[in-house]
């Protein structure tokens, strides 16, 4: 099956590159996710740790979702940490054990995602490029949902 023609052949690869970019943050959200997850202690263990569950089964569908919208586009969608360590604009978050700094930083990796996004769907919308339009704007209203509830639980709603 050829690649889809969503694109003007001449900005192809511009969209391919932005969506590359919104698959490194999000797969950097979902680890972060996992490590939060697999780690949180205190008080608010168990909901914290299901909130951090089903965050990350969302970010799971998203990473496999935004990648075949990669190859869709014609592109190859981008894998590994080497290559993901060069491109996302979210840090790691090998070391935070503690319940809240773990909530805030994947706050600020929502938020941060978000903007990835954003500059994603205007590079979409200026090549009318309706489908990567249509998923964008989905996934940017999940991750402003996630960092609601995130920013909530920090009592700063």
């Amino acid at each position: 099956m050829a690649a889809l023609e969503i694109v003007d052949k001449k900005n192809h690869n511009e969209m391919i590159q932005h969506m590359n970019r919104v698959l490194a943050n999000t797969y950097s959200l979902y680890m972060n996710t996992q490590h939060a997850h697999w780690n949180v202690v205190g008080e608010h263990f168990v909901s914290l740790h299901q909130i951090f569950e089903a965050q990350y089964d969302d970010l799971s569908t998203a990473i496999d979702d935004t990648a075949e919208r990669v190859r869709a586009l014609g592109g190859m969608a981008d894998a590994g940490f080497a290559v993901y360590s060069e491109v996302t604009s979210i840090p790691g978050m090998e070391k935070v054990f503690e319940a809240m700094d773990m909530v805030e930083k994947l706050h600020q990796g929502h938020l941060t995602l978000v903007e990835v996004m954003r500059d994603a769907l205007r590079v979409a919308e200026k090549h009318e490029d309706d489908g990567s339009c249509d998923y964008l704007g989905a996934r940017i209203r999940e991750h402003e949902k996630h960092a609601w509830m995130l920013r909530s639980l920090l009592g700063k709603a």
